[in-house]
């Protein structure tokens, strides 16, 4: 189990909005675990796939990326329920301390949402 400094961007193309983290957290394994902005993020890596958990006090997400693969996912708004949701990963890079994911995400029947999300770590 290793500290790490987290540097994650996400990038919603459709409203070119960007969110940007830099914040502390540990990598054991294949698990990487933060905290942003009161919401706990954690990652699990494979070979070749990713799981991706975001949990707070208002909204759970659970989604599963494989490149070129279409997953499916569950959203939990608290106050709303659960949704599913559809995940379409079109490029999915897995290195030592950069991970690159582009896909596009549906909520049930809604519009469908092209996302850009990086992330650096570098062991402290």
């Amino acid at each position: 189990m290793s500290k790490i400094k987290v540097n994650a961007l996400l990038h919603n193309k459709k409203d070119d909005k960007f969110f940007n983290s830099d914040v502390t957290g540990i990598k054991s394994n294949n698990t990487i675990k933060y905290i942003d902005n009161d919401v706990v993020v954690v990652i699990r890596l494979d070979k070749d796939n990713i799981s991706l958990k975001r949990r707070s006090d208002e909204y759970d997400i659970d989604m599963h990326f494989k490149e070129n693969t279409l997953t499916e996912g569950k959203y939990n708004i608290k106050t709303l329920g659960f949704f599913n949701l559809k995940v379409f990963t079109s490029k999915l890079i897995i290195q030592d301390n950069k991970i690159e994911i582009e896909y596009e995400m549906q909520i049930e029947d809604n519009s469908k949402e092209l996302f850009s999300y990086k992330i650096e770590m570098e062991e402290l």
